[in-house]
């Protein structure tokens, strides 16, 4: 791909001027996390594309929405004799700004950087926010001659809106901010939150103006409307030749010592060595470092993975997923300990039956979601064995197996086994599920529950505790479920029928991974061999989005690793198998060079004519992408 660099293994960045045009550039987006559900996000050429962009977009709790507060900056640098614009942005009917003519460079870590030429001096601008902090910072550095009267001029430019409408002028009630020492407060509305936006050298001047017609160029048709976006007036910053200039926005008041020790620490903590992980690559390393920042508080004392920003409640099923994902690499037990007590503190305060009717607001399930849950547990435990949260894990998961077996979760409602689940609603695809299974659920379902069940069962042996019913009861489904698919193998009318999409999908490799697969033997390798010849491409793993649909197809990271552990198990000793996957890493690795900016990597291209809802949450894919390099990796090193 044109533009990209990589000097080291992830040091990612883009030389601006190997692009063509300003939209090459365009394609590349980044995003930056606190932990408090904060974001900021943008383009390498610091241009809004969708109406999700912005430099400071809030997490409202109470809403449980995500308010952009301010959207851009656009700055223009004067030497004191030529005005050099250093923003890009477009109006309706109005080219792009030029500020892309004047960028070199962007570079990802240990923040978003980017670069520019004006004249013979180089201004450097990072962006980045403060983990825990609720705080943007903003930081000019300029090197070269610097000539008398050179200033920064910086105009904000704010929408407070939920990041999926645009702006309301009549909602502002005051337009005016208010000076305070080298501060300025701003609060338009009475229910918006109040920002202060701090300035460490030179003065705001206020005068304040809309100004009208932005446009997103990458939002949807039908959602694409032109914006009105407030700029109370500009920063003046005189520039030295030792200038380090600091914007920062926030609910209160900072300074500048404090903004210089924010910088220094969060340049430390991003570029630490993971002790933790010795030996690891670069790759896996780094992106272990981006899903810790995808971290979410969701309380003072509960936080959890989260799949996606904006947007994002947390789903359960994605959370669990990624957690096991990562424990399973990890040397080190202190991250999975604090996701196993805050899944047991959840699930104890907000009542684990709440939880899987779907009733808390915060809280996004879905029929896995339960055994999502026992299957952390289990991976959990098996790794750092009979620790002090063993006997609450056993009762989680036990409880979880009661309220399956008793109907009284509305998702999953046992009938026999727990083997006819689907209904014909169920033959339209629901939004936030079809990412994970098919329409027709009954062989998917019916694997998890066999696993949860032998799963359970192993946790209370481990706490020295009876588990044999619920291995009897296993086996009852796997007797079920094996003769259900022998039938349905062995009918070619059957085989060739659209139906059969339901069954052989390619999430149907859970049926025969570790831990404890539902099918056996020959059973497991004829599934394998039929998933492989169905699904499996040089480039990853094709996923049925519609079963209904000829091109109804992603290339998905999520099942690789499964695959990848299925052959492993099945058919180590063809070593074919595993050039494929050898050459899926490196696809994926090329990849994640050419646009995988922060942390959300989206490496799956989507078909023409399919919707982008239907793409698997990235932070899911994050995960698999993670742990399947780590473990093409290991094999390789025990070849």
């Amino acid at each position: 791909m044109p533009g990209i660099q990589a000097e080291r293994e992830m040091e990612i960045y883009f030389k601006i001027r190997d692009f063509e045009t300003a939209d090459d550039g365009l394609t590349k987006e980044w995003m930056e996390t606190d932990q408090f559900g904060n974001y900021a996000a943008s383009t390498i050429l610091g241009m809004n594309t969708r109406k999700e962009h912005g430099l400071f977009v809030f997490f409202e709790t109470r809403e449980n929405d995500h308010l952009v507060l301010l959207s851009h900056l656009q700055e223009e640098f004067y030497d004191g004799e030529q005005q050099y614009p250093i923003f890009t942005v477009e109006y309706e009917g109005q080219m792009l700004r030029d500020g892309f003519q004047n960028q070199v460079e962007f570079r990802l870590d240990p923040f978003p950087t980017f670069s520019y030429r004006c004249g013979n001096v180089i201004l450097k601008k990072s962006i980045y926010l403060v983990r825990n902090m609720n705080r943007l910072v903003v930081r000019y550095e300029v090197s070269g001659p610097i000539k008398k009267g050179s200033k920064l001029i910086v105009r904000p430019f704010f929408a407070f809106r939920s990041s999926d409408r645009c702006s309301d002028p009549s909602r502002f009630v005051d337009t005016e901010v208010y000076p305070m020492e080298n501060h300025f407060r701003f609060l338009p509305f009475p229910d918006s939150p109040e920002i202060l936006m701090f300035h460490s050298a030179g003065q705001f001047i206020s005068a304040s103006m809309w100004y009208h017609n932005f446009i997103y160029r990458h939002d949807s048709p039908d959602s694409r409307r032109k914006e009105d976006l407030l700029n109370p007036g500009f920063f003046e910053l005189p520039i030295d030749a030792n200038s380090e200039i600091f914007l920062s926005l926030g609910l209160d008041e900072t300074s500048q010592e404090a903004l210089q020790n924010y910088h220094q620490n969060e340049i430390e903590r991003r570029t630490a060595p993971d002790r933790a992980n010795p030996g690891k690559n670069e790759i896996v390393r780094y992106l272990v470092r981006k899903m810790d920042d995808f971290n979410l508080r969701d309380s003072s004392a509960d936080k959890f993975l989260i799949s996606k920003l904006p947007k994002s409640p947390i789903n359960l099923t994605a959370h669990y997923f990624m957690a096991r994902r990562l424990i399973l690499g990890s040397n080190s037990p202190d991250a999975a300990v604090d996701y196993c007590k805050y899944a047991h503190r959840v699930l104890h305060e907000k009542k684990l039956q709440a939880i899987f009717k779907d009733e808390l607001a915060n809280l996004v399930v879905d029929p896995i979601s339960p055994f999502a849950l026992i299957y952390f547990l289990n991976e959990f435990h098996s790794r750092f064995g009979k620790s002090e949260l063993l006997t609450d894990s056993s009762r989680v998961a036990e409880e979880i197996v009661h309220h399956v077996r008793k109907n009284h979760l509305p998702l999953i409602q046992r009938k026999k086994h727990l083997i006819f689940q689907s209904k014909p609603a169920d033959k339209q695809l629901k939004k936030g599920i079809e990412g994970f299974y098919p329409g027709g659920r009954d062989f998917l379902l019916n694997v998890f529950w066999y696993k949860s069940l032998m799963m359970t069962a192993h946790l209370l042996r481990l706490n020295n505790s009876k588990g044999g019913k619920y291995v009897r009861l296993a086996g009852k489904v796997q007797q079920h479920f094996t003769e259900r698919f022998q039938a349905a193998i062995s009918d070619e009318k059957f085989l060739r029928s659209a139906s059969a999409a339901a069954y052989f999908h390619p999430t149907m490799i859970y049926a025969i991974t570790s831990p404890f697969p539902i099918l056996d033997g020959e059973r497991s390798r004829a599934l394998f061999v039929i998933l492989v010849k169905r699904f499996m491409a040089a480039s990853g793993i094709k996923y049925p989005v519609n079963p209904h649909q000829e091109d109804g197809y992603v290339i998905s990271p999520l099942l690789l690793s499964e695959f990848l552990n299925a052959w492993q198990r099945l058919i180590k000793e063809k070593k074919n198998f595993f050039l494929l996957f050898k050459k899926i890493s490196e696809k994926l690795q090329g990849m994640l060079y050419e646009g995988t900016l922060g942390y959300l990597p989206d490496v799956i291209k989507l078909p023409t004519g399919i919707s982008p809802e239907h793409q698997p949450p990235s932070g899911l894919a994050t995960s698999e992408i993670l742990y399947f390099l780590r473990r093409i990796s290991e094999i390789e090193k025990e070849q």
